[in-house]
């Protein structure tokens, strides 16, 4: 049920008024945030950050982000953070899934630069994302990122 006070919520990115998405519906600024867990030498660490990218109607993705880990297993487990850019693309469907390559390269503090493969669903309107890991690499290495993140991306200003 919508309430009238919802209703001018819905618009253009909506995707049962306008019929589907179209990848352009998704150009624009999104800040988002991210948690989730990775393994390294066989020890589990819990990560999270937070950023902000750019979307062109074309898919590609610049930006950056700030995370924060730290191990869950091992004596003397210490924060550490870290500061990246993101480049990438971003393939969206008429249904509103799609997927992301997204290059994740180290500008300061600790971690690795990781390409990482997502699955990503549009949750009701081109202004707002869900996306979880589907795979991804360590970059300078033959290494798979055992990573497993799970985000959301929500729109803060149009292309």
């Amino acid at each position: 049920m919508i309430h009238h006070a919802q209703a001018g919520h819905l618009g253009a990115h909506d995707t049962a008024a306008s019929g589907g998405f179209t990848q352009d519906q998704f150009a624009g600024t999104f800040a988002y945030r991210f948690s989730g867990y990775s393994v390294l030498t066989g020890v589990t660490y819990r990560l999270a950050g937070l950023g902000c990218y750019q979307i062109d109607a074309q898919g590609n993705v610049t930006g950056t982000q700030r995370s924060s880990i730290t191990a869950l297993q091992t004596q003397g487990a210490k924060l550490q953070t870290g500061d990246y850019t993101v480049a990438g693309t971003m393939t969206m469907q008429s249904d509103g899934t799609g997927s992301a390559t997204l290059t994740f390269t180290k500008t300061a503090g600790s971690g690795q630069a990781i390409q990482g493969e997502f699955n990503v669903m549009a949750a009701g309107s081109a202004d707002r994302l869900w996306l979880v890991s589907s795979g991804g690499v360590v970059l300078g290495s033959s290494d798979d990122a055992d990573e497993l993140v799970d985000g959301e991306a929500v729109r803060i200003a149009a292309a």
